[in-house]
């Protein structure tokens, strides 16, 4: 009996495993793709061109509410840094690759909808280095402010079966 108990646990866990073969196999399957955009409590997605709210924040800083829509990765249980869930890159770079705010390499668990679509919403890409005396970030060496032009939105996703999903959009900061 007892032998029986732990073949059926192994085969639970083995089942609800997220990186076994099976799970990696069904993302596998699905094409991969990432969409870039904004919103807070629901994905809003943006194209090139497209102009993006900035927020100030409570604390006084200035970001962006980011999120993001994707299929055909896999993740983890819903628990913060699960080593399942997807690492997540977000930033918003300048027009030569500066960074100006948001993060890189942090876990994430998504929602997935009925559709088996995983949105995440409500990520904040801080700004760098914001004055609020001159209403810009950092400095362009110029004397310009980085935000006054076009401004990339870029993420990419890493799941734990090796699948990396890349995007990018190229909006404008308001």
């Amino acid at each position: 009996m007892p032998r029986t108990l732990a073949a059926l646990a192994a085969l639970t866990l083995a089942a609800c495993n997220p990186t076994s073969e099976e799970a990696c196999l069904e993302a596998a399957a699905v094409d991969g793709t990432l969409a870039v955009g904004v919103g807070e409590q629901t994905f809003a997605a943006v194209a090139d061109g497209d102009t993006v709210p900035l927020v100030l924040g409570s604390q006084g800083g200035l970001m962006v509410l980011g999120a993001l829509r994707v299929t055909g990765i896999v993740q983890g249980a819903l628990l913060f840094g699960d080593a399942d869930n997807p690492l997540v890159d977000f930033q918003l770079l300048a027009p030569d690759g500066a960074v100006l705010g948001g993060y890189t390499g942090i876990s994430r668990h998504f929602v997935r909808g009925a559709d088996d679509v995983l949105t995440l919403v409500g990520e904040t890409l801080v700004l760098g280095v914001y004055s609020p005396d001159t209403g810009t970030v950092g400095d362009t060496g110029d004397g310009g402010d980085p935000l006054a032009g076009d401004v990339t939105l870029s993420a990419r996703i890493g799941d734990a079966c090796g699948r990396e999903l890349t995007a990018s959009r190229t909006v404008r900061l308001e």
